[in-house]
């Protein structure tokens, strides 16, 4: 599961007739990656809308009864819960929509299963959250209205920042914001969400708590052995295979898979940078 304090969705996407031509937006890119994710299909938070996202909206749009058509047209945007308004939930709505809400819930602290039916567990759910965010607890709300409460932190937050740097420079020593290393990237993005991590790959590698290669989740870090012994490369993963990472100064800061050759042979281990945080320490 996701930490509490799910992407910020009302970063709207204002690109209603995008196809798979346009050029990418990462920003509004990852809200959209981490709303399908939301319908089950899960995409790489790469900001990139490649044929693997476009895919997938078009999954959706067969499942919610709209034309396949791979593109964001105004009401995939809407189901999606990236327009203004969208289906109003209370008690005995059922369906995708719910399901999504009831994830959103989930990640914002207020547990509750995806059952895609506004049961009454869903909708006590909804009035704490409404009570709790100085709202009227009506139990009635929409999936756009519950994300644009919540404050951009944790994984999802570390994962949207992070792939907006892409293409900064590569600055050896580098701690943004004109040029990263490294580790100074790594530093800066988790400063940007609140954690204090040290600007160096060995102590952030002895900074957190291990992962193993199939527990690996987004805003983990990722490290290799490079140009000396031990973890002398580090970097965020995004999901899928994918990590963001400033690599050198010919590309900058970029995004990479963990399946590339170089990056697989050098590959050491992972550390979950939050675990810390989560146990109180």
């Amino acid at each position: 599961m996701l930490a509490a304090g799910a992407l910020t969705l009302s970063l709207i996407l204002c690109f209603p007739g995008l196809t798979r031509a346009a050029s990418p937006i990462p920003g509004d890119v990852v809200a959209l990656q981490a709303a399908l994710g939301d319908w089950g299909w899960t995409v790489p938070w790469t900001g990139q809308l490649a044929s693997e996202t476009t895919a997938a909206i078009a999954s959706m749009q067969r499942e919610a009864l709209l034309p396949p058509s791979g593109g964001l047209d105004a009401a995939t945007m809407e189901r999606l819960g990236l327009a203004t308004g969208g289906p109003v939930m209370q008690l005995g709505a059922a369906g995708p929509d719910v399901a999504a809400l009831q994830r959103a819930l989930t990640r914002a602290g207020y547990g509750v299963k995806p059952t895609g039916l506004v049961g009454p567990q869903t909708e006590s759910m909804i009035r704490t959250f409404q009570h709790d965010h100085g709202l009227q607890p009506t139990g009635t709300i929409t999936l756009y209205d519950l994300e644009s409460l919540l404050d951009k932190t944790g994984r999802e937050a570390v994962v949207a920042t992070a792939v907006q740097q892409l293409g900064d420079p590569y600055t050896w020593g580098g701690t943004g914001p004109s040029g990263f290393d490294c580790s100074g990237l790594v530093s800066y993005i988790f400063a940007r969400d609140g954690l204090d991590l040290p600007h160096s790959t060995y102590s952030q590698w002895t900074d957190g708590a291990a992962v193993g290669p199939g527990s690996l989740q987004p805003g983990d870090l990722v490290f290799f052995t490079t140009y000396a012994s031990g973890p002398s490369h580090v970097g965020i993963y995004v999901g899928d295979g994918y990590f963001v990472h400033a690599a050198d100064y010919q590309t900058g800061v970029t995004i990479s898979s963990l399946k590339n050759g170089y990056y697989f042979s050098r590959y050491i281990g992972a550390v979950d940078p939050f675990a810390k945080v989560s146990s109180g320490a």
